[in-house]
């Protein structure tokens, strides 16, 4: 009996910490990061993800794909004063490029509800965050091609100080800047 029961524990916790669990993240922190060499400078891969004691609601399912989605873009003057420097959004573009699989890592990440991934290199910060109550899939191309069609219609010259651009999904279960 008591090696079933650690039987049961064991497959337990591993189906609550895959990351096709579904449930509402009540405490966000952040568990790992990485570093993606690119020419020389260091882009940093945060993954915020929810604490397994805070996660309310389990309800096991596959994640929603959500590659290739439509977004709308939003611009706002919530940013600091000066714009990204091109240069280090460039070296998220080449990250991503090594992280899309034309390196050695991987070509899409999943996240679980009220998670989010951020990828940033000096001045400049590219994100995709989960709004919705279901673990999501994307690639990483996508967080390439919508921060920078965020920043493009958001940063100089269209919006010279302050300015932050986000990619907001139509049906707002998730958001990319």
């Amino acid at each position: 009996m008591a090696s079933f029961f650690s039987l049961f524990l064991i497959v337990f916790l591993l189906g609550i910490t895959s990351p096709a669990v579904s449930g509402r993240c009540t405490d966000v922190q952040s568990s790992t990061t990485e570093y993606v060499p690119v020419d020389n400078a260091l882009v940093e891969v945060v993954t915020k993800t929810c604490s397994l004691g805070n996660l309310v609601a389990l309800d096991v399912a596959s994640p929603v794909d959500v590659s290739g989605e439509p977004c709308s873009i939003t611009c706002s003057r919530n940013g600091t004063d000066l714009p990204p420097i091109d240069e280090d959004c460039d070296k998220i573009k080449a990250a991503v490029g090594i992280l899309s699989g034309k390196g050695s890592i991987r070509n899409t990440f999943t996240l679980g509800p009220g998670e989010s991934k951020t990828l940033s290199c000096r001045t400049c910060v590219y994100f995709f965050r989960n709004t919705a109550d279901t673990p999501m899939k994307s690639s990483w191309e996508d967080i390439d091609i919508d921060a920078s069609l965020a920043r493009s219609a958001c940063y100089p010259p269209t919006m010279p100080m302050n300015s932050v651009g986000n990619c907001t999904a139509i049906d707002k279960t998730w958001v990319v800047g």
